[in-house]
C-alpha cells in the first residue's frame, strides 16, 4: 500500500450547473446583506429609544432617595396554625390530654384511697 491518497477526477459540470450554482451564490449573498441591514437598523433603532429614554430621565427632577426601613424577619414557632373557624386544633388537643391525665389521676386516687387511708 502506498502513503498517497487515491486522488478522484473532479467531476465536469455543465453550463446550465455553473450559472445555476453562480445564481444561488449571488442570492445567498443578496439574502446575508439584507439581514446585516435589518441587524444594523434594528440595533440603531435600539440605540435611540435608550438614548431618549435616558434624555427623558435627564429632564425629570431628580428624586430623593427613599429611606430603606429594615423589616425584621418572623422567628419560626412551632404553633399550629390557626384553621378557618379561627380556633388553634392543637388547643382542644391540649386540652384533652389535660382532662385525660385528671381523670386517670382521679382513678389512681379512686383506687389506691385504702391504701393512703384517705376519707
Amino acid at each position: 500500500m502506498s502513503d498517497n491518497p487515491i486522488e478522484k477526477p473532479k467531476k465536469i459540470r455543465s453550463d446550465k450547473q455553473k450559472e445555476a450554482f453562480d445564481k444561488a451564490r449571488k442570492v445567498r449573498a443578496d439574502n446575508l446583506a439584507k439581514k446585516k441591514l435589518e441587524k444594523e437598523e434594528a440595533s440603531k433603532k435600539i440605540a435611540e429609544e435608550s438614548m431618549n429614554l435616558i434624555k427623558k430621565n435627564q429632564d425629570q427632577e431628580p428624586q430623593e432617595p427613599q429611606e430603606i426601613i429594615p423589616q425584621k424577619s418572623k422567628k419560626p414557632t412551632n404553633d399550629f396554625p390557626k384553621s378557618s373557624t379561627g380556633i388553634n386544633p392543637m388547643e382542644t388537643v391540649n386540652k384533652k390530654n389535660k382532662i385525660l391525665k385528671l381523670k386517670l389521676y382521679l382513678h389512681h386516687l379512686k383506687k389506691h384511697k385504702k391504701k393512703l387511708n384517705l376519707n
